[in-house]
């Protein structure tokens, strides 16, 4: 029995490294996971060779090739299907920037071209969003820390990692600066409140 998961359309503006880790594992889970990096979509056929020689002084060149590429039909059609499962998992957006390709192959280095370019500038970009991270007041811990790990992948997916311990010392040093932000809130409510009642006092 196949499991059926929900992956959310790309957009262009989702974080694709994860979204194309969801759809190798599905595509795994379909076993069509090799069409998408399979160009040539043909087959091994193997090649009989010559049963005697012409001459006694000819050479063995004609038994060095026993196999040949064909057009292999099973992986067009696993390509077809893999295709049409990238299309209906992209928006109309990212589908205008993909309709030219013709199998699942130029689709998918198509995307990882236009989505993962690991330019200069791009993991330079993600690297600065990872130091420059602040945690959101209005979120709770765990979805705070649920996007600084979102943006250690996106950098995983351009091929710099950031340790466990470097990501440990990043959170601590951002809860901390919230802890101090708080303490520093909670302080001026305190001093705000102590002002009011002297107000309140010298009024009486």
């Amino acid at each position: 029995m196949t499991m059926k998961v929900e992956i959310k359309t790309f957009n262009g503006d989702r974080d694709f490294s994860l979204w194309k880790i969801r759809i190798e594992a599905q595509l795994g889970v379909l076993g069509l996971k090799n069409s998408l990096t399979d160009f040539k979509l043909t087959k091994t056929v193997p090649v009989a060779k010559k049963e005697e020689k012409e001459s006694e002084y000819e050479d063995d060149a004609s038994d060095i090739k026993q196999a040949t590429e064909e057009p292999d039909p099973i992986k067009f059609e696993q390509s077809e299907q893999t295709k049409n499962f990238i299309i209906n998992h992209i928006t109309d957006t990212v589908l205008l920037k993909v309709q030219h390709c013709k199998t699942a192959a130029e689709i998918w280095a198509t995307l990882n071209k236009l989505f993962m370019e690991t330019s200069l500038l791009n993991r330079i970009y993600t690297q600065l969003k990872l130091y420059s991270f602040k945690m959101v007041d209005t979120l709770s811990i765990d979805q705070n820390v649920d996007e600084f790990l979102r943006i250690v992948a996106e950098l995983g997916s351009l091929s710099i990692y950031v340790g466990k311990e470097v990501q440990a010392v990043l959170i601590k040093i951002y809860c901390h600066l919230v802890t101090s932000n708080l303490n520093m809130l909670l302080s001026m409510g305190t001093r705000l409140s102590q002002y009011r009642c002297g107000i309140i006092r010298q009024v009486t």
